[in-house]
């Protein structure tokens, strides 16, 4: 019985390897067919501007819109030139200042300039670029730039580059891009460094949006210095050890990486603030990141409230009964400062909802206390909400009185009637003087 187990499970797996043989066989030769009439369909020139045309025995021709290209013949754009080279459905677009050869319906070959393949729903194209082959598969769309390096991106589907004359080659996925010196080896691929020109407009408009709002919003990150300061501070030491922040790099950039990092959907942790901030140090572009950490920028903007506290932080805490830990409720934003140091209040610079760095928000400053006041004494915390909340117009001072005159008791008895002042100075001496001679024997005195 297990003998023959045995022998049914080779028998299967016999079977299951000549299937895929076959069906590798058959993908194989419909791949070669398909190439095939790829090569010998026409390809028509669309929407010319300013193109000139070039047999291949050198002699100029009028280009037309809708003409036949024949074949060994060369496509010139001006300076303010483009158009289209649209063969079996398949599009390659000129750009400026650009020429093209066209070999057959499978392959051109690029003299100079750039050109955008849309190869999406049609067969693959294989571009002669001088530093390598680029090779565009059907479903694919890639751009080819030939300056003075050969920079091969791809939007959708992967790309293969094959440096000239040699074997070396470089797998360009979708969202990344690889530089091809001539002669040399391809670099490595990195993350896609958009040029938000028509094309990509066009073909790529939300990863073009996307990077317009996330470099704005870094650049407002850069500006506000206290905003800025205290998401990096927020950066836990681990990963800038991991990542550190390379020579001359803005604060904006480093805040907006840890915030894109955060809002990331496809990884998490460490391993996407370091993907995060490698794909951006490569060169790619803001949009192209965060279309490959799986983070739109309505998710930015909201991790970026959070860790600001306007979405509930500072503001919620503060509410709560207790003592306040202030580098707590800043995210070790801002530590407690030494005693008679002004303490800085996120929630004065801090955008309200939906508000940007780049767009401050009107909040009035606090204001420091007169030195040996009661309010100099009470808490840094304390200090800064009192000193933002709303104080009423000062009232107008009125004008000084006159000081009042000091009213002394009487030291005389009052009397009924006026008393003469000699008259009562001679009866209290002679009062005296009676007293005086009584005491002595001297009997009574007479007054005058």
């Amino acid at each position: 019985m297990t003998g023959t187990v045995g022998q049914n499970g080779r028998r299967l797996r016999a079977s299951a390897l000549t299937a895929v043989a076959t069906a590798g066989g058959l993908l194989a030769v419909g791949l070669v067919s398909c190439g095939r009439d790829a090569a010998g369909a026409d390809t028509v020139l669309r929407d010319a501007r300013a193109v000139s045309l070039v047999l291949a025995d050198g002699t100029a021709r009028a280009a037309q819109d809708g003409m036949t290209v024949p074949r060994g013949a060369t496509v010139t754009t001006a300076a303010s030139g483009s158009g289209s080279l649209v063969t079996a459905g398949r599009s390659v677009l000129l750009g400026p200042r650009t020429a093209v050869t066209v070999v057959d319906g499978a392959r051109e070959r690029l003299r100079q300039g750039s050109v955008m393949v849309d190869a999406r729903k049609a067969p693959a194209l294989w571009l002669d670029a001088g530093a390598a082959t680029v090779s565009t598969p059907r479903g694919g769309l890639s751009r080819v730039e030939r300056g003075p390096l050969l920079r091969v991106g791809s939007f959708r589907g992967t790309a293969a580059v094959r440096a000239s004359d040699r074997k070396a080659q470089a797998q360009v996925r979708e969202l990344f891009q690889v530089q091809v010196p001539y002669g040399g080896l391809p670099g490595r691929v990195t993350a896609l460094a958009l040029t938000r020109d028509t094309w990509e407009r066009r073909y790529a408009l939300d990863l073009v949006t996307a990077d317009v709002d996330l470099t704005e919003l870094a650049a407002g990150l850069d500006r506000d210095p206290v905003a800025g300061g205290a998401v990096v501070a927020a950066v836990p030491a681990s990963f800038s050890t991991s990542t550190p922040a390379l020579a001359g790099e803005s604060r904006g950039e480093q805040a907006l990486g840890f915030v894109l990092a955060r809002s990331a959907r496809r990884i998490g942790g460490e391993r996407a603030y370091t993907q995060v901030r490698q794909w951006r140090q490569s060169g790619g572009s803001w949009g192209v990141v965060a279309a490959l950490a799986g983070a739109d920028v309505a998710t930015v903007s909201a991790t970026l409230d959070a860790l600001l506290g306007t979405a509930g932080g500072p503001a919620a805490a503060a509410a709560r009964p207790g003592p306040v830990d202030l580098g707590a409720l800043l995210g070790a934003a801002v530590s407690p400062s030494a005693a008679g140091r002004a303490v800085p209040d996120p929630a004065a610079v801090a955008p309200a909802a939906g508000a940007r760095p780049g767009r401050p928000v009107t909040r009035p400053s606090p204001r420091p206390s007169p030195a040996g006041s009661p309010q100099s004494s009470s808490p840094p915390l304390v200090d800064t909400v009192v000193g933002l909340l709303p104080t009423a117009s000062p009232a107008p001072i009125p004008p000084p009185s006159p000081a009042p005159v000091l009213q002394l008791p009487p030291l005389l008895p009052v009397l009924p009637k006026p008393v003469d002042p000699g008259g009562l100075v001679a009866g209290v001496v002679g009062g005296l003087v009676a007293g005086l001679g009584g005491t002595l024997g001297l009997g009574s005195a007479t007054t005058p």
